[in-house]
């Protein structure tokens, strides 16, 4: 134990917090704008199917590395979890952290508002113009 009560892995999973909730909210708040900045509508898929294959290769590649990620995250934020229940000053801090995570997050949603209102009507125009073109696929042909 140190002078102020915790321990060598305590300290460490104080350190790694900030780190992993930094990490998570800027993951989250790359996505939307990276989908925002693709404007072309046409994939690799589209023309040629043998380049499908590999980014269907790839793409399966990386989801399972996201998904290890996303595990050995989860175990460290367990971990974390158990250490913060069990000391009361972990505890504080843990409250001090998420307060000011909930306080950024807030921000980015209250700056982020325009761009997530445009994309939801840019994918709500999308899904009418797919709707419309099934429905006309469907209709039988006029005489």
């Amino acid at each position: 134990m140190s002078r102020t009560g915790l321990s060598h892995t305590d300290t460490t999973m104080l350190k790694l917090l900030p780190l992993s909730v930094v990490l998570t909210l800027s993951f989250a708040a790359a996505r939307p704008a990276e989908a925002q900045s693709s404007t072309s509508q046409q994939t690799a898929c589209d023309s040629l199917p043998s380049e499908c294959a590999k980014l269907s290769a790839s793409a399966d590649s990386a989801l399972r590395e996201l998904e290890r990620a996303a595990a050995q995250l989860a175990r460290a934020v367990e971990q974390t979890v158990r250490h913060t229940a069990n000391n009361p000053e972990l505890r504080i801090s843990a409250m001090k952290l998420a307060a000011g995570a909930l306080a950024v997050a807030q921000q980015t949603l209250i700056q982020n508002a325009d761009v997530l209102e445009r994309m939801l009507a840019d994918a709500a125009r999308q899904i009418a113009s797919a709707q419309a073109a099934l429905e006309a696929r469907a209709a039988p042909p006029k005489p």
